[in-house]
């Protein structure tokens, strides 16, 4: 992955109508545990409460001009790169259900051409976790891969809550 990502749509979009797009996808696909707010300007932020109640930046989007700039009506989305695979899991599952309903293009600036978004990859952190964990091939994780992921649940569930166990309803 690059620094940012981008997605193209058919049409130009203003920030309240991604504003709004993200706050959809939040609600529906992590039942409101992550949270969208624009304090002001054209960024779009998302963030995450820990148990403690501290916040966490996790990721922002906001209307480009191809050129790494806002604009005011754009028909691209960019965001900018988290950090922390627990992080960028968010990142991407929100990138891909904008592009999807936005009927867009996905592209990187770490990765060559556009590609399709896929809604229903890594539908649990464990997936994206797992994916990372062995390189990106097609295999099934190690046994140790499997207690690192195991062990980054278990302390990720303790800091945040269920957002990241599996088999909870949370992505």
């Amino acid at each position: 992955m690059g620094n940012h990502g981008y997605i193209t749509i058919q049409k130009d979009i203003v920030v309240q109508d991604l504003e709004k797009m993200l706050k959809e996808i939040v609600e529906e696909r992590f039942q409101n545990k992550i949270y969208v707010d624009r304090e002001d300007g054209d960024f779009v932020s998302i963030y995450i409460k820990d148990k403690k109640g501290e916040e966490h930046y996790v990721t922002g989007f906001f209307l480009g001009d191809g050129q790494g700039f806002n604009a005011t009506k754009s028909n691209q989305i960019e965001y900018n790169h988290t950090s922390g695979d627990h992080f960028w899991w968010i990142e991407m599952v929100l990138a891909d259900h904008l592009a999807y309903r936005y009927n867009g293009m996905m592209s990187d600036t770490g990765v060559g051409g556009k590609w399709k978004p896929d809604i229903n990859k890594y539908k649990t952190y464990r997936e994206w976790a797992e994916y990372w964990n062995r390189g990106s091939q097609k295999r099934k994780p190690h046994l140790l891969e499997r207690a690192h992921v195991n062990s980054n649940i278990s302390y990720l569930v303790k800091m945040y809550g269920d957002i990241f166990a599996d088999g909870g309803k949370n992505g």
